[in-house]
């Protein structure tokens, strides 16, 4: 309840919970052009070509006996 009325002090608090994070996704948050090549992504089907190669990628993994978590790479 504090934060919601203290919005100011919410954002020092998560600069200060994030350590220097906070500018990084700040500036992503603001690029237009990184959300017009996802959605250029999606209308051509690469990003599905690529979360399927991901998929096929990682059940190969799995079938070599791997557990636990398998990172994957995003699109974009």
């Amino acid at each position: 309840m504090y934060f919601t009325a203290n919005p100011m002090n919410f954002s020092v608090f998560v600069k200060n919970k994030l350590n220097g994070k906070y500018d990084v996704l700040n500036e992503l948050s603001n690029d237009v052009m990184r959300g017009k090549e996802y959605v250029r992504a999606i209308k051509s089907g690469d990003a599905a070509k690529h979360y399927k190669a991901e998929y096929v990628r990682m059940l190969e993994v799995r079938s070599h006996g791997v557990t636990g978590r398998i990172d994957f790479v995003g699109y974009i």
